[in-house]
C-alpha cells in the first residue's frame, strides 16, 4: 500500500533544474544536449510545465511541449527517490503534475499530448493508462542508445 503524503504541485522555475537530484537517466540526457545549462532552455517557459515539492525538495519536473500547432509532447524529469516499479507517494506526485499539464495542454488549445517510454520500463503500460495514454506504438531503436519504446497518445476529445 502507498502511503499519502501531501506534495506541491508549483510552476516550473529554472532554480528547479539545478535542485533535482536527477536520476542517471536524466543526467545522460543534460549531457547528450549540451549540459544543464544548455538542456535549461529548452524547457518552455510557459503554465505547461510544473514541478512536484516535497517540503523545498525537487520530486520531479512534468511538462509538455508543442511539437507541431496542437500537439505536445510530454517529458518529466525525475529525482533519483523514484525508484522504477517500487510504488511509493513520489510516484503520486509525478502522476498529479503530469496530469495537470497534460489538462493545461487540452485548455490552452492542443487537440493530442503524446509521449514515449523504454518498453524495459516495469508496468510501462498501467503507467501510461494511469495517466490516460492509450494507443502504444513500438518506435524500434527510437532513444539514443538505439532502445526500441512505446509511442502513446491522448486525444482531448476521443480520451478524456
Amino acid at each position: 500500500m502507498v502511503k499519502r503524503k501531501s506534495f506541491d504541485i508549483v510552476p516550473f522555475e529554472p532554480d528547479h533544474l539545478w535542485a533535482l537530484d536527477a536520476r542517471d537517466q536524466e543526467r545522460a540526457g543534460f549531457e547528450a544536449m549540451g549540459g544543464i545549462e544548455a538542456y535549461a532552455k529548452l524547457i518552455p517557459d510557459n503554465a505547461l510545465v510544473h514541478t512536484a515539492l516535497d517540503e523545498d525538495e525537487v520530486v520531479a519536473i512534468a511538462g509538455i511541449t508543442e511539437t507541431h500547432p496542437g500537439v505536445g509532447t510530454a517529458w518529466s524529469l525525475l529525482s533519483n527517490r523514484l525508484k522504477p516499479g517500487e510504488p511509493n507517494a513520489d510516484w503520486l506526485a509525478v502522476r498529479r503534475a503530469m496530469k495537470m499539464g497534460i489538462q493545461a495542454a487540452f485548455d490552452a488549445g492542443f487537440h493530442r499530448v503524446q509521449t514515449t517510454i523504454a518498453v524495459t520500463y516495469p508496468n510501462a503500460d498501467g503507467w501510461m493508462r494511469g495517466l490516460g495514454f492509450s494507443n502504444p506504438q513500438l518506435q524500434e531503436q527510437w532513444g539514443s542508445d538505439r532502445s526500441d519504446h512505446w509511442l502513446y497518445s491522448i486525444t482531448k476529445d476521443k480520451d478524456t
